[in-house]
């Protein structure tokens, strides 16, 4: 039996000390000596060929065949063996069957198998690894023009000399093939070239021949490879929410290895995020998808870098899509069955633009449609419905994708009919059915949707509707959030186009466009954040400038339109930790923009001031590298928000943020006030923390202050104002005094109606103490219901809002009454004085005593709770709002009150120039003193039924506070004269009166003579039975 034969085709790697491959290249020298690779065909005899394989592979290399050729390596690709005239042959490991022969042998390219050939045939495996390296050189010249011309001399003679060098320095790499030059650009002067390898490439000699390359051509190349990356990827497509894993690898270490996709010829770094990880060593890297939907499908790319060299690999992943949303509309939006026996109707399914090829069913109350009609992303169907019942239709259409898997979405057809309550037509609602509610389209310009809301016959619109540019920010780094895009190098073209689209009100006039809004910084920051970014002064100024944008004061009904109260909040936090990210490229970064301005600076000297208008900062820190910045916001106090209605924010708000410091000692702040400090105000330096999401005092504290700056100092950073509010400066022990005075008022004026009903009938015997004592018991009774309920008002903590109103309604009209019959006295007396033989008639005081002393205060009362409804009173203390000059339910007391006051003084002079007149006849000495005593009794007689202490009250609201001695006299004055005030009338209203005090007498007497007759009595009875016995 003949032998077979077996040829052995084997590629073979020369040394030269000349190399021409371009017509007109100069000869290489002894130090450019070029690598060629040649492929040869040896047959030998079926036995020998594994040793004779053995030999070539395994000799010792380089092999010198004289003194100016070697042999580099030698490497076995093929291994054909011959049967007559069929030559089969199969590739050694390393090596493949591909290049032009698979265009005649499709199935030995497709199956990577034996292939047969004829013997005439000389077929040859290829490396397995094609490495195609894309390099650019940077050259230290001057581009000229002619660089721009391929047929210009210079740009001839230039590429020829590149490429000569590059071949010699490349061509020392296995499985080099060729060198292709592709052109000049400018950047300075910017050659591109690719080099073509086929085999196997040592990274490190990579490096070494880069180098060599860059210095021979006195520039700095840098090598974009691909095929050098061996690429595992999972099997595709992937079924949709599935996960799956990319790993990429390669044989020696690289400093930087990362992920992209490349979605729509939009390119975006993938990190570590929601819905993937990633994960690195010091070769490897691998993608975990956690959730594969539409926004992974794509182009995927990882690289490694080390030095000028970087590596790549790509694969497409294929994903059965299904659609993340799926929105249905019904045509007319409620089929009208009041009138027709049947009416037809329209239902939509639309979806975003995808690349999956759907199968649409219906099913429509049971019945199955496998058809539907399709335009573009929308399908529809058509239906008709009869009138005669009232049932609401079901529509489900649900999407099938290629592997099978499926996802419905249903909706109810709202058909009104004959019986149903509608609520008419508002544009944009059209007619609809109670209860339900209906989608609309947005305006031009917008996207989302409105959602008319029908209740009780009305139409409530909830606009949903964002300005596109802004929605399309929006969607880019929600994928931050995902992990796809790297938000350190896509902030600033991402903030720049927030900027521009924010610029004008108008286009982001929408509480759905603030949410937007407020969420893209949002979420821009905390993905950096996630990301350990860092951003320059550049991006950090179109920051503050989009933020500035969209705190424009002509927004404040968008603000406060927005569902979500704490937006401000979020906004301010947003900022506060994007500027723990900045690095100042300079000692000093300053901008103004309408609503906001900036200052920043690196320390240099202790203190650090930075001034502005309205505030002035001083930060103590040792110097070092720190880095200082305050942000002042002119408009964000009337944003965030405040629980304590009767609390305004009086300053502008400022942000300091002090980076790379070892220790902060104090921040001083000098605030400009907006409104002047005065009145009965109470000021407090705060700042804002985020963790009670209030204005808080703790670490704060006033140093000096003034009618129209605060002066503070705080012991940490963070954003810092100064907060105005009515209540008063607390003063040690003044709610004690309150409570104990109360307490002797109440039962003070109880004993006081005590009294005046047992003497009425005795006393009463006159049409003057008939007017005096009826105006007594009206005060005293209004003065003790308005102090109970305000007693009743200091359990906050246990009183509803509607019981609150109640109270300080009842307070309200109790002490205007007690003023009012106060009045009523005052006028008595007054007339009494003046006019003194006109006597008043009963019926004609009484009915003007009872009209104004309990008719005036009832509307008063009436009318100022019309005028003030939601700021009538404070929840707080269930008492009217102060706040300031004659604004504020409390003036609707205050003003009638001190009216009344001043009345009575003036009544209260008339007594004591009464008193005086005897005086001016009869100037004795004696009659002096009593001048003066009745002068004295008279004032401490009507000033508790005058009402004249409240006066102490009116000082206290008109003075300018501080911490003057005066204003704290005047207020523990007015606490203790005004909540004893019961005592007082029922001292010297009730116990000064003779009359009183005689029947008070003959009352006891009365009493104690009946008691005694009793007992003396009954020790008669005793007696008498003890002598019988």
């Amino acid at each position: 039996m003949k032998k077979a034969s077996v040829i052995v085709i084997f590629c073979l790697r020369f040394i030269f000390p000349e190399f021409k491959i371009y017509p007109g290249f100069p000869p290489a020298t002894a130090a450019t000596a070029a690598t060629t690779l040649y492929y040869g065909e040896l047959i030998v005899e079926g036995e020998a060929a594994v040793n004779i394989s053995n030999y070539l592979v395994f000799s010792a290399y380089p092999m010198k065949l004289n003194e100016s050729i070697s042999i580099e390596s030698i490497n076995i690709t093929t291994d054909c063996t011959i049967y007559g005239s069929i030559l089969s042959c199969r590739c050694m490991p390393g090596f493949i069957w591909r290049g032009p022969m698979c265009q005649t042998q499709q199935q030995c390219c497709s199956l990577q198998s034996t292939c047969n050939f004829s013997t005439s045939d000389t077929p040859s495996c290829l490396p397995k690894n094609t490495v195609t390296m894309v390099g650019s050189l940077t050259l230290n010249e001057n581009f000229v023009t002619d660089y721009d011309n391929p047929t210009s001399p210079v740009y001839q003679n230039t590429s020829k000399a590149i490429i000569q060098k590059l071949t010699a320095v490349f061509s020392n790499m296995n499985g080099f093939e060729c060198v292709n030059f592709t052109g000049f650009r400018r950047g300075s002067v910017i050659a591109d070239f690719t080099v073509y390898v086929s085999g196997y490439l040592n990274t490190s000699q990579l490096q070494t021949l880069v180098s060599q390359a860059g210095s021979s051509l006195n520039g700095i190349i840098a090598i974009i490879t691909t095929g050098f990356v061996s690429m595992k990827i999972p099997n595709t497509p992937l079924k949709y929410n599935s996960t799956g894993t990319l790993v990429c690898s390669i044989e020696s270490d690289f400093d930087i290895s990362k992920w992209e996709i490349s979605i729509d010829q939009n390119v975006r770094e993938i990190l570590t995020g929601s819905e993937c990880t990633v994960s690195s060593t010091s070769n490897s890297t691998t993608l975990n998808l956690l959730r594969a939907n539409q926004a992974w499908r794509g182009n995927y790319t990882c690289t490694f870098t080390k030095g000028l060299i970087i590596h790549k690999a790509s694969a497409f992943i294929d994903i059965a899509l299904l659609p993340d949303k799926i929105n249905m509309t019904v045509t007319p939006s409620y089929p009208d069955c009041s009138g027709p026996s049947s009416v037809n109707f329209n239902v939509n399914c639309s979806i975003q633009e995808s690349t999956e090829n759907y199968t649409v069913t219906w099913n429509s109350d049971g019945s199955v449609y496998n058809t539907s009609s399709s335009q573009g992303q929308i399908y529809g169907l058509q239906q008709n419905i009869s009138c005669n019942g009232t049932s609401t239709p079901l529509v489900t259409c649900t999407f099938r994708n290629r592997l099978g898997d499926t996802i419905p979405q249903s909706i109810n057809v709202p058909v009104i009919y004959k019986s149903d309550k509608k609520c008419p037509v508002s544009p944009p609602c059209p007619e609809g059915k109670d209860n339900t509610n209906t989608v609309v389209s947005c305006d031009t310009g917008k996207v989302g949707q409105k959602t008319c809301n029908c209740a009780n016959g009305n139409w409530k619109v909830v606009d949903n509707c964002v300005n596109q540019e802004l929605q399309n920010i929006l969607d880019t780094v929600l994928d931050f959030k995902k992990g796809i895009g790297n938000p350190e190098q896509m902030a600033g073209q991402l903030l720049q186009k927030f900027t521009n689209v924010t610029m004008t009100t108008s286009s982001i006039n929408s509480a759905a466009d603030i949410s937007a809004s407020v969420k893209f910084l949002e979420t821009l920051t905390t993905t950096a954040q996630n990301a350990n970014a860092s951003f320059g002064s550049g991006v950090f100024k179109l920051f503050i400038n989009s933020t500035s944008n969209i705190l424009n004061t002509n927004l404040t009904g968008s603000w406060k339109s927005t569902q979500d109260s704490n937006q401000s909040v979020t906004l301010l936090q947003s900022l506060e930790t994007f500027t723990k990210m900045i690095y100042l490229e300079n000692d000093t970064i300053t901008s103004s923009f309408p609503n906001i301005d900036l200052k920043g600076y690196r320390v240099k000297v202790n203190p650090v001031n930075l001034t502005f208008d309205e505030v002035n900062v001083t930060v103590s820190i040792q110097p070092t590298n720190a880095q200082v910045i305050t942000i002042k916001y002119n408009t964000m106090g009337s944003f965030l928000p405040i629980n304590n209605s009767n609390v305004n924010v009086n300053s502008v708000v400022q942000t300091t943020t002090i980076l790379n410091a070892s220790e902060v000692k104090t921040i001083d702040m000098r605030f400009l006030l907006k409104n002047k400090y005065r009145r009965k105000n109470k000021l407090v330096c705060v700042f804002w923390d985020f963790i009670t999401e209030g204005w808080s005092t703790e670490g704060c504290q006033i140093i000096t202050s003034s009618s129209t700056t605060v002066n503070c100092s705080c012991s940490h950073t963070t954003s810092f104002s100064v907060l105005m509010s009515g209540e008063p400066v607390d003063l040690p022990f003044l709610n004690e005094i309150t409570y104990v005075g109360l307490g002797i008022s109440i039962c003070s004026l109880i004993v006081c109606l005590a009294i005046e009903s047992l003497v009425w009938s005795s006393v009463v015997k006159s049409n003057i103490s008939h007017f005096r004592h009826t105006a007594l018991v009206n005060i005293a009774f209004s003065l003790l219901i308005g102090d109970c309920c305000f007693v009743a008002a200091t359990f906050h903590d246990k009183i509803t809002n509607a019981l609150c109103l109640a109270l300080t309604l009842v307070q309200h009209f109790a002490y205007l009454s007690m003023f009012f019959w106060m009045l009523c006295q005052s006028m008595m007396l007054l007339h009494q004085i003046i006019f003194l033989f006109h006597q008043l008639r009963k019926k004609i005081y009484m009915a003007i005593s009872f009209l104004l002393g309990y008719g005036a205060p009832v509307t008063i009362v009436a009318v100022s709770y019309g005028m003030y409804n939601n700021q009538y009173y404070r929840t707080d203390i269930c008492w009217l709002k102060y706040k300031d000059d004659l604004t504020g339910s409390i003036f609707t007391f205050a003003i009638p009150a001190g009216s009344i006051v001043i009345i009575n003084i003036f009544s209260l002079f008339v007594v004591i120039a009464k008193i005086l007149r005897p005086a001016v006849s009869d100037s004795t000495k004696s009659n002096d003193k009593e001048t003066i005593k009745g002068i004295l009794k008279a004032i401490i007689i009507l000033t508790p039924t005058f009402g004249l202490t409240w006066g102490l009250g009116f000082f206290t609201m008109a003075y300018d506070i501080s911490s003057n001695i005066e204003y704290k006299i005047a207020n523990y004055a007015f606490t203790i004269l005004n909540s004893l005030q019961g005592l007082f009338i029922l001292l010297c209203g009730i116990c000064t009166e003779k009359k009183v005090r005689e029947t008070l007498l003959k009352l006891v007497n009365s009493m104690y003579a009946q008691t005694t007759t009793s007992e003396s009595t009954t020790n008669l009875k005793a007696t008498s039975s003890f002598s019988d016995k």
